[in-house]
């Protein structure tokens, strides 16, 4: 025995076993040893046995989690790049003053009004959500509408944004006055429409007074409105095809004290002949023109919106 103890593997058996003996144990209990004991096999066995069973069922009870990484991570690579989108296709206009506006779905042409100088200076106005030239606001007028004015519209331009209204009633004249003076007009020979207005201004500067026809047109006024003029050979022939929409162009009255009905249904225009000097007159029966300043032919005035 002293020969064992006094060896070097038997003192690192004894150290295992002194190591182990000051261990709290809650399972089987350990042989103790001591420093003179004999150390039997069964029993350094039974110990090793009961050591691998304590260390196998250890509860590991985890630490707290440690803070989440603040490191970004390296950028994936660039995805594909997809195919090209079709080229848009926009209106085209044409004249100054067209102009493009998005509807919420596709992109839309507003065309500016015709380049007329009887139009009243239009300008935009926004419509149910559509840009619009406009001189009369976002009202759009058919023949046979009442006008701005309150006359009868007879023509309209401009998606019925822009036209030409007609008085609703003649302009009263007195009898065996000449509608029309004897000297030479040579800046009404005009009878396109849009020309009435040029062409009465053209006939105030050389004859204005009495009851001339351009000076009764432009002398008239309708609930404020004063700028009416004598129509031209064409806006006067509009008037004729349209009457039916509009009112019944009757008799023409004169006024020679009792009201007189005059039965001859030609009206006057407001563009001369070049070669007579008389103006061209249109009878509202039959359409016709004839050439004349007979006093009974009537008046009535219009006016550009």
């Amino acid at each position: 025995m002293k020969n064992m103890i006094n060896s070097k593997p038997a003192l690192a058996i004894l150290s295992v076993f002194f190591t182990l003996m000051i261990a709290n144990v809650q399972a089987a209990d350990l042989v103790q040893f001591s420093n003179g004991n004999i150390a039997d096999a069964d029993d350094v066995n039974a110990n090793f046995n009961e050591l691998e069973t304590r260390i196998e069922t250890i509860s590991l009870t985890p630490g707290p989690a440690g803070a989440d990484s603040t490191v970004a991570g390296p950028q994936g690579p660039a995805g594909a790049v997809g195919p090209a989108g079709a080229d848009a296709v926009l209106p085209v206009g044409a004249d100054p003053g067209d102009l493009f506006y998005w509807d919420g779905s596709v992109w839309q042409l507003t065309l500016a009004p015709p380049v007329t100088a009887w139009i009243k200076d239009p300008s935009l106005h926004l419509c149910n959500g559509v840009p619009t030239w406009s001189s009369s606001g976002c009202t759009v007028y058919a023949i046979g509408d009442k006008g701005p004015a309150g006359g009868f519209v007879f023509y309209v331009i401009n998606g019925g944004h822009s036209g030409l209204e007609a008085a609703p009633e003649d302009i009263v004249v007195e009898p065996n006055n000449l509608l029309f003076c004897d000297d030479p007009i040579p800046d009404a020979y005009f009878t396109a429409i849009g020309s009435g207005q040029s062409n009465t201004r053209a006939i105030l500067r050389v004859c204005y007074g009495g009851s001339m026809a351009a000076v009764l047109a432009d002398r008239y006024s309708l609930n404020g409105f004063s700028d009416w003029f004598l129509p031209s050979r064409d806006e006067l022939n509009e008037m004729y095809l349209q009457q039916s929409l509009m009112f019944y162009f009757g008799p023409i009255l004169v006024d020679d004290g009792s009201k007189t009905q005059y039965l001859d249904p030609f009206r006057t225009s407001s563009s001369v002949y070049c070669c007579t000097n008389q103006p061209w007159k249109q009878n509202f029966d039959d359409g016709t023109f004839e050439l004349g300043t007979m006093v009974e032919v009537g008046v009535r005035a219009v006016r550009a919106f």
